[in-house]
């Protein structure tokens, strides 16, 4: 039967733990899951109409990584509502905002997923020649990953959304009705 012993003292014989065992050194091995968070939820909304350039949205959560080099996994769920494009054409863009004390990367690489120009979003949606004045609903999730979290220090994920084309009502986390709930939650992974 295996044994696991931790700084020397044998913790678990292969058949029982031994009593009084405690691993406050484990080393966990890459890829393994150290934590996952509670989930946040809010029912509050933010209007990004006629706004210029992103804006910060109520959907944002903070977690404290075990480790300073781990990627985390940011889950997050959220409704997008909108009326009155007056062209032909409308979208928005979307990036997560990182901050915290530690955190030199504000907007991480690998949460990008633009290809081959200079926008660097974290997703987008586009729609054209339809929809004109008309009311739109989306729910929608985003799941991305933060490389690297660079501290151990409590980190703030927000989701940041830019406009284009909307005239009236652009909601991002709850919608007009006021019948949802955004949620964000992480996983912290080992590197």
């Amino acid at each position: 039967m295996a044994t696991l012993s931790v700084g020397g003292t044998t913790v678990f014989d292969g058949a029982t733990l031994q009593s009084g065992a405690v691993l406050t050194s484990a080393t966990f091995p890459a890829g393994h899951v150290v934590q996952t968070t509670a989930v946040t939820r809010g029912t509050t909304r933010t209007n990004v109409n006629q706004q210029s350039g992103y804006i910060s949205t109520v959907v944002a959560s903070t977690l404290t990584p075990k480790y300073d080099n781990s990627a985390i996994i940011a889950f997050m769920n959220y409704d997008v509502h909108w009326s009155g494009e007056s062209s032909g054409d409308m979208g928005y863009a979307l990036r997560v905002h990182k901050s915290g004390t530690g955190v030199s990367t504000t907007y991480p690489l690998g949460m990008y997923t633009s290809y081959g120009n200079s926008s660097q979003y974290h997703n987008a949606y586009y729609q054209n020649g339809s929809g004109i004045n008309q009311e739109a609903n989306r729910y929608e999730t985003l799941i991305l990953q933060d490389e690297d979290c660079e501290t151990t220090n409590p980190i703030t994920y927000t989701l940041q959304a830019a406009q284009y084309s909307i005239d009236s009502v652009f909601y991002f986390g709850n919608n007009t009705w006021n019948n949802y709930q955004w949620s964000v939650y992480f996983m912290e992974i080992k590197r």
